[in-house]
């Protein structure tokens, strides 16, 4: 029986793994539960990871307002960023990597009637 098959299988499975994309984990959870005073700021809480060692830029959109950061991610560490935005209906953020990328929308801030 010829080994070629076998060998064959084991280098395509081998492969699969070579070829996943490496993943950016993106967590985003804003203060008080998402609820906002209009003309006031509020924070976004932001968990970052990667599978790889990667550079990834953040962007984090509010209204008008975007706040862009650089960040080196390093695998198994959790980077967190406690990022200070204006009040706004919704925040988009976004982690970008020559690796990867992740895209999470928190589009339901409550806003309480201004004092």
């Amino acid at each position: 029986m010829s080994r070629w098959p076998w060998l064959l299988g084991l280098a395509l499975c081998g492969m699969a793994d070579v070829l996943a994309q490496p993943r950016i984990g993106l967590e985003a959870t804003p203060a008080w539960n998402g609820w906002t005073r209009p003309g006031r700021v509020t924070e976004v809480d932001i968990r970052l990871s990667a599978e790889v060692a990667t550079r990834a830029t953040l962007d984090v959109a509010a209204g008008r307002q975007v706040v862009r950061a650089n960040i080196d991610l390093e695998p198994g560490r959790v980077v967190r960023l406690q990022v200070p935005i204006e009040s706004a209906e919704g925040v988009a953020v976004s982690a970008v990597s020559p690796a990867a990328s992740m895209k999470v929308a928190i589009t339901s801030l409550g806003q309480c009637a201004p004092r």
